[in-house]
Parts: structure tokens; C-alpha cells; sequence
């Protein structure tokens, strides 16, 4: 009750008749207010600024994986001259050494044989030695 009239006591000094305490806290507020504001649009200027760089650095990456399919795709190109030329060069090829292959098989696995027997041979008389040896003794 004591602050009613005291506030009362002082519109009624005030040319306005709006009381000063009343003034200085709405002042304060709206202060307090701006302030928030403020802050706040701070905030999102640096955030809009953080999101600004991210935009140029996500181009950048678009444009450097471009790059990179393009070498690609002409990497790829050369990869299939290459191939298609040696197409050419071993069809052409192929029909003369086919007969040579053929014939050079053969004769390797009929060294290979011949030389198995022999070993086989000498094995064999190694081992009737010893054992000649050992009958006469």
C-alpha cells in the first residue's frame, strides 16, 4: 500500500503524471530487450557468414570432382585405345605362333618324360648297388 502512494506522490510531481521509477524500469527493459536483439543478430551474421563459407568450399569440391570424372572418362579412353590395339596386335600375331606353341608343348613333355626315366633309372641302380654290397659282405 505504502508503494501505491508513493507512486501516486510521484505523477503527481511529474509534469506527465507518469511516475519516474516506472519510467526508468521500462527504459531498462527495453534496454534489456534491445540487447538481446542485438545479440542475436550477431549470432546469426556470424552463422550466415560460417554457412557463406561452407557454400564455397562445397563449389569448390563440386568443382574439383568434376575435374577428377572428366580425367577419368579420358583415362578410360586411353584405356580402351590401348586395348583395342593390342587386339589388333595379338590377332594378328596369334594365327603364327599358335602351330610354334603347339609343337614346342610336345617336345617339352617328351623331354620331361625321357628325363624322369632316366633319373628313375639311376635311383633304381643306386640302390641295387647297396644292396649287392651288403650280400657280399
Amino acid at each position: 500500500m505504502k508503494d501505491l502512494w508513493n507512486l501516486l506522490l510521484s505523477a503527481q510531481a511529474c509534469a506527465g503524471g507518469i511516475p519516474e521509477n516506472l519510467i526508468k524500469e521500462k527504459e531498462e527493459e527495453l534496454k534489456k530487450q534491445s540487447d538481446f536483439k542485438f545479440e542475436k543478430l550477431r549470432y546469426l551474421e556470424k552463422m550466415l557468414g560460417e554457412e557463406k563459407n561452407d557454400l564455397k568450399i562445397v563449389e569448390n569440391d563440386k568443382i574439383k570432382m568434376n575435374n577428377i570424372k572428366e580425367l577419368i572418362k579420358s583415362e578410360r579412353e586411353n584405356v580402351k585405345k590401348i586395348q583395342s590395339k593390342k587386339r589388333k596386335y595379338s590377332s594378328s600375331s596369334s594365327s603364327s605362333s599358335l602351330s610354334s606353341s603347339s609343337s614346342s608343348r610336345s617336345r617339352s613333355k617328351s623331354i620331361s618324360r625321357s628325363r624322369r626315366k632316366k633319373y628313375h633309372r639311376k635311383d633304381s641302380r643306386k640302390y641295387k648297388s647297396k644292396d649287392k654290397k651288403k650280400s657280399k659282405r
